[in-house]
């Protein structure tokens, strides 16, 4: 009679649709596995998964379990509604930054915050650390990739003008002028902030040309240059302009005085 029992219970196979009533259980090798209580189930019988759930220790793992688990998402994915109050700070730092100062960004926050109960908008965290970056690393770089692709299709003029900061570096400043075929207007932008050991005609020039180099713009659709008038950005010889010329013969100059 054992033996006939042994046999019966060997035949058993695990049955997926378990796992449908069963939420816990998966199969381990020729048994059942509980996920919960982290233990084997010998027995391939739905009667004993039915006791086995009813148990006490079960059911107070499953509590345990159930306060403290998190999805996948609840780390890294994005429900909509973190999607809509990230899309709303984005748009709240630019209207900060161009209408106000980012430090007013703490005082608006509150005032949004206590108006915005049982809504999306109550969960706001934006003050005016991530609001200054925001504007930092995600607009302005955003907003520069989208220059730099018009720019690869259009001519342009180059407007730069050379700087030293407090901590006595030299830099760069490259501005471009352009005509938008996308709004149909004529448009000044800032491009880039570029740092420069030497402020010689050469370094400068190199400076530029290793920067259009990088963002795969066209130095050659450079239609026209304006700078201070300095020799060594505007001299005849030895200059920006006429290292400029060079790639741009009907490169037209203005000097800003």
């Amino acid at each position: 009679m054992g033996r006939w029992k042994t046999s019966y219970e060997e035949g058993r196979k695990y049955n997926k649709e378990w796992e449908k009533e069963f939420k816990w259980v998966t199969a381990r090798g020729n048994a059942c596995h509980c996920k919960v209580c982290n233990i084997t189930i010998a027995s391939m019988k739905k009667s004993v998964l039915v006791l086995h759930e009813k148990g006490a220790k079960h059911i107070k793992n499953c509590e345990s379990v159930g306060k403290h688990e998190k999805t996948i998402h609840s780390y890294f994915g994005t429900s909509a509604e973190k999607t809509l109050l990230r899309e709303f700070e984005i748009k709240y730092s630019v209207a900060v930054e161009c209408h106000s100062s980012v430090r007013s960004v703490d005082h608006f926050t509150d005032i949004i915050k206590e108006y915005s109960k049982k809504s999306t908008l109550e969960n706001t965290k934006l003050l005016r650390t991530k609001c200054a970056k925001i504007i930092s690393n995600v607009v302005a770089k955003a907003c520069c990739e989208e220059l730099i692709e018009e720019l690869k299709n259009l001519k342009f003029s180059l407007l730069i003008d050379e700087s030293t900061d407090v901590s006595v570096s030299k830099l760069l400043c490259l501005c471009v002028k352009f005509f938008s075929t996308k709004e149909n207007i004529l448009k000044t932008e800032f491009l880039a902030l570029l740092q420069i050991t030497s402020a010689t005609g050469e370094s400068i020039f190199k400076a530029i040309e290793d920067f259009f180099s990088n963002i795969k713009v066209d130095l050659a659709n450079c239609m026209g240059f304006a700078s201070d008038g300095a020799s060594n950005v505007c001299g005849a010889h030895n200059s920006v302009l006429s290292r400029l010329k060079n790639i741009s013969p009907g490169i037209a100059f203005i000097a800003l005085c």
